[in-house]
């Protein structure tokens, strides 16, 4: 008896062991559930998320944003007809005697020196800045690596990424700058022409110097060059109009990414989250397997501690107790022992075999396929005095509203200010872009600004004038 004690003692395992691999994976378990709450409540608080959501929303307002980021190429296409380099160099080297030649030549014809020096001095900031915007058109687009970005968040903008974002600020914030620097150089060039071409005095100059003017400036004279420039540059200000404008309106988008992004920048650097973030997103990306590991650290740690807990008794039971305690088990199992027959699942003991449920069958989901009539878009027209005018849209050009006369619908509202709407199409319909209004502009009697996608019947209202979108 003596030597089966023995024999029991040394095989039994200590419960001193379980107890401390238990607590081991008891430890680990808790510690895996707490980094899971650490990278929820880190997610909760993510910075970022209200910043790709603002910007998710005006890629939606902004559907051809993409196209406009080309401004490089948009401003080379527009402007090549005019962007006459050999006049802007022949300006630029010629010397005084040109300008003397033709200060003396026209004060025969009545025109005063100073007027021809301001003309002449006119043309040649204009050839400056026209050789500084060569310059700047010959360099590669900012906005290439910007276009990727917009395209991932149109396609994921449910995935708000730090890194993805600032990549956004900080190329947004170099193509608004460049984008400024072009408008500059523009407003430039069409100032100075617009200083001939609006000015009673200067602008008999070309008049006067062109061929069929009779003048004594000598046919080999530098002086043409100045005409000739002239001649060239003169349509520059009204094709640089509305690339100018639809410059404004990039950067006014830009500037509202930037601003989003910006404000989720300075929180992240108040909380940090972008030292824990990708801790955080590396858990949740697992968070399947980290909580399957969690819960079965935790479970193995119950039951080594439960086992723990039945050998620190059978240590403490003598062999006596063991035997008595064993043999009352015994017999009380016996007392309560049942017929096989009568325990459930018996008809699976005698070979019998129940069919296992079918298993329901998916709903099938209906497709309704409908197919639309052919779309007719156009806009009805209701002036203050009661007439009304229909113009059809088309989405090869920009439908303009404002206080241009060139407009097809001219506000001949001064006091209001200056005024210029936009309805443009694209591959998803057209919309309704504000460009420049100092007065409210509605939409459905709701106040809007920027650009906003129209609708079969849309009400849109401007001072006294209401327009209505329609497609049947």
């Amino acid at each position: 008896m003596n030597a089966t004690e023995s024999a029991e003692t040394t095989l039994a395992p200590h419960p001193a062991a379980a107890t401390r691999a238990a607590l081991v994976c008891g430890i680990l378990g808790i510690i895996l559930v707490a980094v899971i709450i650490a990278a929820q409540l880190v997610r909760a608080f993510n910075p970022y998320q209200d910043a790709t959501d603002q910007v998710n929303f005006l890629l939606q307002t902004q559907p051809d944003l993409e196209v406009r980021l080309d401004y490089i190429e948009m401003a080379r296409t527009r402007l090549q007809a005019y962007l006459d380099m050999e006049a802007a160099y022949a300006v630029a080297n010629t010397g005084l005697t040109a300008e003397e030649q033709l200060v003396e030549v026209l004060a025969a014809q009545g025109i005063r020196s100073t007027d021809v020096r301001t003309f002449t001095s006119l043309l040649e900031n204009a050839a400056a800045e026209l050789t500084a915007l060569q310059a700047e058109l010959q360099q590669p687009e900012l906005a290439a690596p910007l276009k990727p970005l917009f395209y991932q968040i149109r396609q994921q903008p449910q995935i708000s990424d730090s890194e993805r974002l600032n990549q956004i600020q900080e190329l947004s914030s170099k193509v608004v700058e460049d984008l400024n620097d072009l408008r500059r150089r523009l407003q430039s060039i069409s100032t100075y022409l617009r200083q001939i071409t609006e000015s009673s005095h200067l602008e008999q100059i070309p008049a006067m110097l062109s061929a069929d003017a009779a003048t004594a400036l000598p046919g080999d004279s530098d002086a043409w060059v100045y005409l000739n420039a002239y001649t060239a540059w003169k349509g520059l200000p009204k094709a640089s109009e509305s690339l100018e404008i639809q410059f404004a309106g990039t950067v006014s988008i830009l500037e509202y990414i930037f601003t989003a992004v910006n404000t989720a920048r300075l929180q992240d650097r108040r909380w940090g989250y972008s030292t824990w973030e990708p801790v955080a997103v590396w858990i949740n990306t697992r968070l399947g397997i980290t909580i399957a590991a969690a819960v079965v650290l935790l479970l193995i740690a119950v039951l080594l501690l439960l086992r723990s807990r039945i050998d620190w008794i059978r240590v403490n039971q003598g062999p006596d107790q063991r035997i008595r305690a064993f043999m009352a088990n015994l017999a009380l199992s016996l007392r309560q022992a049942r017929p096989t027959a009568s325990l459930p699942g018996a008809d699976f003991i005698q070979g019998g075999e129940t069919a296992p449920p079918t298993p329901a069958q998916p709903t099938r989901r209906r497709t309704l396929n409908k197919e639309g009539d052919g779309i007719n878009p156009r806009l009805l027209v209701l002036w203050p005095n009661g007439e009304r005018e229909n113009y059809p849209l088309s989405t090869d050009m920009a439908f303009r509203i404002g206080t241009d006369p060139r407009n097809p619908v001219y506000i001949d509202k001064r006091d209001a200010g200056y005024i210029e709407i936009w309805i443009r199409g694209a591959r998803t319909g057209f919309f309704l872009e504000v460009m420049f209004c100092e007065s409210p502009v509605l939409l459905n009697r709701l106040p809007v600004s920027g650009a906003r996608a129209l609708h079969d019947g849309d009400l849109i209202q401007v001072l006294d004038v209401s327009l209505i979108y329609s497609e049947t």
